[in-house]
This record gives structure tokens, sequence and C-alpha cells, in this order.
């Protein structure tokens, strides 16, 4: 099972409704630049827990989208994520994912107002 675009013939990355792969299953198909734009600005609101949950996702689906770094002084190692590698079904669950984390968040910041 791939993740859109892999296939032989001018239709690859389509569906038999001629809808883009992926989109039958409610994910949006190969995302366009800015969706991708979004999506990396979604990295940096959702918390470190929920980061964490991101790079796990990604380490199952798409392990080759994350690209490890080394400390700084006194700073801990860490990884950063090539968003144009990231295949598009885990790109699309990644999405959701954090989504439902940030406007958690906001609802929480809306209660304690």
């Amino acid at each position: 099972e791939g993740a859109g675009g892999a296939g032989g013939g001018g239709a690859a990355g389509r569906n038999a409704n001629g809808a883009e792969a992926g989109t039958e299953r409610g994910y949006g198909g190969i995302p366009t630049l800015e969706q991708k734009k979004l999506w990396a600005e979604n990295l940096f609101k959702v918390s470190g827990d929920d980061l964490g949950q991101v790079v796990t996702m990604l380490d199952k689906k798409c392990p080759a989208c994350l690209e490890a770094v080394t400390a700084d002084e006194g700073g801990e190692p860490g990884c950063e994520i090539n968003v144009d590698g990231v295949a598009t079904e885990a790109f699309w669950e990644v999405d959701a994912f954090m989504k439902r984390s940030v406007a958690a968040a906001a609802g929480n910041n809306k209660r304690k107002r």
C-alpha cells in the first residue's frame, strides 16, 4: 500500500472516480505548497508531548523524512522533518492529529480566561 502517485500509466495517482489517490480514505491527495506551509507552521503550535507523538508517527510511516541533528553546546540532540519527504498518507494523518492538538489547546486556553 503506497502513498499516492506510485503506479504506471497516465492515470497514476488517481482512483476509479478520477480523484487523487488517498481522497477516498479521507486524505487530501498530494499536498500543495500552501498545505505544506500550514502543516509546518502547525509543528510549532503543538505541545512538546504532541510534537514527540508527531515524530513517532513519522518514524513509523516514513522514517526517511526525519534527519538526526546533533546537539549544540548544552542542548539536546533532536531531529529535523523534511516536509517534502513526508509520504502523502502520513502527511494527512499527522495533519489531522496536529489540527486536533491545536484546537484542543485553543479550547483549553479559552476556558482558563
